[in-house]
């Protein structure tokens, strides 16, 4: 097992989730709100119906963005050991 999948496990056991895979806009529509409507109506409305729980994975640079639309930040991962 691996340190991602053993995490995975931790987090997840027995809940039901919804899991957002990458989600990127191309830099010239970045700032009008594309990626904003995206997680508002995909991600939080089934989300809330449904009573998952949201996870996703993202990179540092992409953090201040979920957590502007509600995200928490539950452990920081890094998926390269040295």
């Amino acid at each position: 097992m691996t340190k991602y999948t053993s995490i995975q496990r931790e987090w997840f056991a027995g809940r039901r989730f919804l899991y957002l895979a990458a989600l990127f806009t191309e830099p010239e529509i970045q700032g009008r709100g594309v990626g904003t409507r995206i997680v508002e109506e995909v991600a939080h409305m089934r989300a809330d119906r449904e009573e998952l729980v949201s996870y996703l994975q993202v990179m540092a640079v992409a953090m201040p963005f979920y957590v502007a639309k509600g995200g928490n930040r539950w452990r920081d991962l890094s998926l390269i050991e040295n």
